[in-house]
């Protein structure tokens, strides 16, 4: 038995510079408007997630690209890689055995999948939003694309909904994983129509034991 489908709350911002569901709704729509709704896990887990082996309010950087390297709406530029991890999850000894359960309180063995998951702060279209106006000096019309990893098909996330990594991340029998994630500039515009300046965007990131 695996673990049940359920998701790590993290309180920590992912800032990039220039899927499968929860197992309940974040927001039941039969809430009024004025309803606060507070979500969290108790668990014997315990893995650390890192993403460039930073566990705490992370930044990726990514290069100083010319303007010139857009020409046409959809273009990207300044492909830069990071990786997501995770350390110390528990693991069972020995691997590979697992004892009948009620799919609840198992723990997870070697060769395990867990999930990463991602979910945008502000987006624009589908893409992570640069939150920076022109007016403050962001650059107009450029936004912020990220990529799944290679074993993924290397595909662009669709961040109008939650990301769920589908077992992106293989446990090995120290209780370790990794998958390298992409991040880049796209023009959501002609050339004509965009502007030098600065890009950031932010998302969240959590786990899914399924």
């Amino acid at each position: 038995m695996k673990l049940t489908k359920a998701l790590m709350p993290a309180a920590i911002a992912c800032a990039l510079f220039s899927g499968n569901t929860l197992a309940v709704d974040l927001v039941p729509p039969a809430y009024s408007d004025n309803t606060v709704t507070f979500l969290g896990q108790v668990t014997d887990q315990t893995c650390v997630m890192t993403i460039n082996g930073q566990e705490i309010k992370p930044v990726v950087l990514l290069p100083t690209v010319p303007r010139s390297d857009f020409s046409s709406k959809g273009d990207t530029t300044g492909e830069t890689e990071f990786v997501v991890a995770v350390s110390g999850c528990t693991i069972s000894e020995p691997s590979g055995t697992r004892a009948d359960g009620d799919g609840v309180n198992d723990i997870l063995y070697s060769g395990d999948a867990i999930s990463t998951v991602f979910v945008a702060h502000e987006i624009a279209d589908t893409n992570l939003l640069n939150v920076i106006t022109p007016d403050a000096g962001g650059a107009k019309n450029v936004h912020i694309d990220i990529l799944t990893p290679e074993a993924k098909g290397k595909s662009t996330i669709d961040f109008s909904k939650r990301y769920h990594g589908d077992g992106d991340l293989v446990l090995d029998a120290q209780g370790n994983a990794s998958a390298v994630y992409t991040a880049q500039y796209i023009a959501h515009e002609a050339f004509d129509e965009l502007s030098s300046g600065y890009v950031r965007a932010s998302m969240q990131y959590a786990l899914s034991y399924d």
